[in-house]
């Protein structure tokens, strides 16, 4: 007996989850959204990947999000105190100079304020971190006598100045400041220590007409009136003025040494012969 044929299948094939297809008498080609679902999601406990990132599935199992932990007052001082060593490589031993100490307190405000610090305790935490010696000694025993936690930087700074910085000891820098000459000093070396004992004189140097007057005032006197006549305003073109009159002294300096040497080198070597010459005749003379 012949196989039995199956009748074929007219028309094209319906596309699983056509909604037009879906009322089809033909049960195998029915689709639900249950079927959809079923693709789609994997099984309780199948790992998948998104994006590289791996996901866990498992039965009854909540993401939980992620706890920002945040910094304790002790690691944020930690964390300020190794930024500041970087940046403060210095120790501030004390000592007797005060140049030295006034210094230290400028470097260490513009540090503390390039790190944006602005509580008063973390600022005397990390001025009195690089103290060594003397003023680590000096420093244990303010601990001592005042309330350091509840001290504001304002009475710091008045505590350090008075032991490393006292008020006479600014007056007779400010003395010296004000009888400033160059002297037998060099342009430049002059220069450095007006810049360095200006800071005690802030009312005479307030502008930069009275600041350079006042650098040009202490010049040599033969140099002082061709700097006056042209560079009397503005700073750095009097310094730099004053450089090249410095440097034009010195060339004519060195070409007067030569000068000399090459005279006195040809005096001493036309010397002997001359001798020679005159003894020569008298001595013929006498024979």
């Amino acid at each position: 007996m012949p196989p039995r044929k199956e009748p074929s299948r007219v028309g094209p094939r319906p596309i699983r989850g056509d909604v037009s297809e879906s009322s089809s008498s033909n049960p195998i080609e029915q689709v639900n959204e249950d079927t959809l679902l079923r693709d789609l999601i994997p099984p309780r406990g199948v790992s998948t990947r998104r994006d590289d990132i791996r996901i866990h599935i498992e039965e009854g199992e909540v993401p939980q999000p992620v706890v920002q932990v945040q910094e304790t007052a002790v690691q944020k001082c930690l964390k300020l105190i190794t930024g500041f060593s970087k940046l403060m490589p210095m120790m501030f031993e004390g000592g007797a100079d005060p140049m030295v100490a006034d210094d230290y307190m400028d470097q260490v405000e513009n540090h503390l304020t390039s790190m944006d610090v602005t509580d008063d305790h973390l600022k005397i935490i990390l001025a009195t971190y690089k103290f060594s010696k003397d003023a680590k000694l000096w420093w244990k025993l303010v601990i001592n006598q005042h309330k350091v936690e509840d001290m504001i930087w304002e009475m710091f700074k008045e505590l350090f100045y008075e032991k490393y910085f006292s008020v006479t000891k600014r007056w007779e820098l400010r003395k010296q400041f004000d009888d400033l000459i160059q002297g037998n000093m060099s342009v430049i070396e002059y220069e450095n220590k007006f810049t360095s004992l200006s800071r005690f004189a802030s009312e005479i140097v307030k502008s930069e007409v009275d600041k350079t007057r006042k650098l040009i005032s202490g010049f040599h006197y033969q140099m002082r009136p061709l700097i006056t006549s042209k560079y009397f305003k503005v700073y750095l073109e009097a310094v730099e003025r004053a450089l090249m009159l410095e440097a034009e002294a010195n060339d004519r300096n060195v070409g007067k040494e030569q000068w000399k040497q090459k005279r006195n080198t040809g005096s001493s070597s036309e010397g002997p012969s001359w001798k020679k010459n005159k003894g020569g005749p008298s001595q013929s003379q006498g024979q």
